[in-house]
């Protein structure tokens, strides 16, 4: 999904983001900071680049302490969709995302790091991002 987004990065609204995928930061097995299974050593990598925004389809990993830890330790304002995502083909994910760009491109233009949203499974005018307190 994140070449869609990099292919979309030179239209207005899409202007000033930078779409990079969690795979550019995983450890490979061979490094040091590698644990199976575990998004943390990404997460701690991409807030060592300067990483401030994560939009995740793992919605699983709202339910992992440590994940949910290295999240806020690092800083990170965070989108989570609800657990239906894991469901939707590649297509209705891209159309998603797509539809609420312009309510998370508000949020991220704010700067409020530290803050956890999620993204409606809905495709209506009135819907709009509500606060994740961590876990829904």
């Amino acid at each position: 999904m994140v070449r869609v987004f990099r292919s979309l990065g030179g239209e207005r609204r899409f202007r000033g983001f930078e779409f990079v995928s969690a795979k550019d930061y995983a450890p490979k097995s061979s490094d040091p900071d590698y644990i199976k299974k575990s998004d943390v050593p990404w997460l701690e990598r991409f807030a060592q680049d300067g990483g401030k925004v994560i939009i995740s389809g793992n919605v699983r990993m709202m339910e992992v302490p440590l994940e949910m830890q290295a999240l806020r330790q690092c800083g990170f304002l965070v989108f989570f969709f609800e657990r239906k995502w894991n469901e939707w083909d590649f297509f209705q994910k891209c159309a998603l995302v797509l539809f609420y760009w312009e309510r998370i491109a508000r949020k991220i233009k704010r700067g409020k790091t530290g803050k956890f949203w999620r993204v409606p499974n809905h495709f209506r005018e009135d819907g709009d991002l509500s606060v994740c307190p961590g876990r829904y």
